[in-house]
């Protein structure tokens, strides 16, 4: 059964096959369609920082890539630290990395922004919690 859910969610991955796998497992398994793909940091800065305020109704999960070129996860998360918007307190950020470097690991677990960090590719329950 597909659990129905009206938040929105951007990718920021610079991985069109990580994409793909994301946007499937959040359309067949939690029926959503308001998805919004970034191929890297900045864009996806750029995007966040001229959020339409009438949309700040709807919460916003970022699933945020780790290991991007141009700008790295950490890098977006400085930048995000700086935005002056109330999109903030509408947004969650989950981080996903294949890295196992605990230095940035623990870095990604205090940073203030981050909820979570989970193991990529994604998988059907580790972001359920956000979703509902």
């Amino acid at each position: 059964m597909v659990k129905k859910t009206s938040i929105s969610v951007m990718i920021v991955d610079d991985s069109p096959i990580d994409q793909k796998i994301t946007v499937h497992l959040l359309k067949n398994n939690y029926g959503i369609n308001d998805i919004v793909l970034m191929d890297n940091g900045t864009s996806a800065l750029l995007y966040l920082a001229n959020y339409p305020y009438f949309a700040l109704a709807k919460p916003l999960l970022v699933l945020l890539d780790m290991d991007m070129p141009e700008m790295n996860g950490l890098e977006f998360l400085k930048a995000y630290d700086l935005l002056d918007s109330p999109l903030k307190s509408f947004c969650t950020i989950v981080v996903l990395t294949a890295s196992e470097v605990e230095k940035d690991l623990e870095r990604l677990k205090n940073n203030k922004h981050v909820m979570k960090v989970v193991q990529k590719p994604l998988q059907k329950n580790s972001i359920e919690e956000f979703l509902f």
